[in-house]
């Protein structure tokens, strides 16, 4: 704006998209980073780490993760099964390319033990 590149419509139009939403910030910070991580990680399902906590979508996503837990129970399918070492590894790489938050490799680390 300083520079006058930008006027103050062009400002807000930043500021509704970066920040869209009551909630969590829209920043990768601890909260977004564990979300996309457990995502990647296998352990939520698709959207769980972009979906807004305040959108409808988020509902929808809640109740589908509850009857997918339902349904791994009947198959004995176990967090062990899922958060193979691949998998870790994998979400290293996402937390890397997304510059996730500096807490959040020390967090996986104690999930990963109790694992």
């Amino acid at each position: 704006m300083q520079q006058g590149k930008l006027d103050e419509e062009g400002v807000q139009e930043y500021v509704n998209h970066a920040c869209p939403t009551c909630g969590s910030c829209s920043g990768m910070y601890t909260a977004n980073s564990m979300n996309c991580l457990t995502e990647v990680l296998g352990m939520g399902l698709p959207g769980n780490g972009t979906i807004p906590a305040v959108y409808s979508e988020r509902l929808k996503l809640a109740k589908h993760a509850g009857m997918k837990v339902m349904e791994m129970l009947e198959k004995n399918i176990r967090p062990r099964d899922i958060m193979t070492k691949d998998a870790i590894l994998n979400a290293l790489t996402i937390d890397m390319a997304l510059g996730c938050s500096t807490n959040s490799m020390p967090q996986k680390k104690k999930e990963i033990k109790h694992k």
